[in-house]
């Protein structure tokens, strides 16, 4: 049986904001008790920068996500003009023209 992965323990580690020495990590999220110098902290604004920082991580993958939709939109529509090839655009010369016989370039009829 496979072993499950585990979360890293709870404990004290490098504030990973810079805005204290330490940072309390319980486990599964940073918290905001800190220390600097021994001294022990509350820092709530860390839990302001994470939610800060999730905004901004799903601005940029909706940005990202609307960018490729128009690119697929656009290859669709280069493709399907591509694969209706010259027939199709002495089709079209043929429908402007009211019925008269377009003069393609490949002699279509």
């Amino acid at each position: 049986m496979a072993e499950q992965p585990t979360s890293p323990a709870a404990g004290w580690f490098i504030d990973p904001w810079h805005r204290a020495e330490h940072r309390w990590f319980d486990g599964a999220r940073w918290t905001p008790h800190v220390t600097s110098r021994g001294e022990p902290g509350f820092d709530p604004l860390a839990a302001a920068q994470v939610a800060a920082v999730r905004r901004v991580t799903r601005s940029w993958v909706r940005a990202i996500a609307v960018l490729a939709g128009m690119v697929a939109v656009a290859g669709l529509v280069l493709w399907i003009a591509t694969s209706l090839g010259n027939g199709a655009a002495c089709a079209f010369r043929g429908q402007r023209d009211r019925g008269r016989r377009p003069a393609c370039a490949s002699g279509c009829s």
